[in-house]
């Protein structure tokens, strides 16, 4: 009855989507509602912090929300790769920088710090460099999740007067536009997927997961 009663979180997949493109819509779904929350729309140049794929995602999102650059940091010279195949504006490997120095690095690709930043990785030196890349007024919103109690530069944050914001997953109304942006060909997912293993191959997808070395995977419940 439960289910029956909420029927509106049921999704129809357009016959255009695959079955992969619609495992990909509901972390598409959270990087629709990040966008949201960071305010990000015509022209803004945006930061994403972390090449994973819910940083391809955010990246994604926010060219479609229409930010008109979108810059996408990571440790991996191969994720970046695939950044940009995935339609990253810009790349930037901030690996062995200190937050200040990735920060000036970042400036230096985007001409000046982002109006926005979307910090997809927990991780409390990729806060701090999000928190030191970006504009005065502007913001972070910190869409991975690490620790909860971290060492991050709050008095820069506070001096720039940068407000960091925080999401847990998404609204309903966020499937619905996931959905549309795959259907209407304004997001294209399929970059995302990096590895495929059967089902009888699940071990070796979450190990493959953990290595790192993916971006998306996913496990194929059949063939066809």
């Amino acid at each position: 009855m439960y289910w029956c009663n909420n029927f509106r979180f049921l999704h129809r997949l357009p016959d255009n989507i695959s079955d992969e493109e619609g495992a990909v819509i509901e972390p598409l779904a959270c990087a629709v509602y990040a966008c949201k929350r960071a305010d990000i729309g015509v022209g803004d140049t945006v930061l994403v912090c972390g090449s994973g794929s819910m940083g391809l995602l955010c990246m994604m999102a926010a060219l479609a929300s229409g930010a008109t650059t979108v810059l996408v940091t990571g440790r991996s010279d191969e994720k970046l790769k695939i950044a940009r195949k995935a339609g990253a504006c810009k790349t930037l490997n901030i690996s062995g920088k200190s937050p200040k120095d990735a920060a000036a690095a970042i400036e230096d690709v985007l001409g000046g710090p982002a109006d926005a930043t979307l910090e997809c990785t927990g991780v409390p030196s990729c806060i701090s460099t999000a928190i030191y890349a970006t504009t005065r007024g502007g913001n972070v919103t910190m869409v991975g999740i690490g620790d909860l109690v971290q060492e991050v530069p709050l008095g820069a944050a506070a001096m720039k007067e940068v407000d960091i914001r925080g999401i847990l997953r998404y609204c309903h109304d966020d499937f619905t536009t996931a959905v549309s942006l795959v259907a209407s060909g304004k997001v294209n997912v399929k970059p995302v997927i990096t590895h495929r293993f059967p089902l009888e191959k699940t071990l070796e997808a979450l190990q493959t997961t953990a290595s790192g070395v993916a971006v998306k995977v996913m496990v194929r419940c059949a063939e066809n």
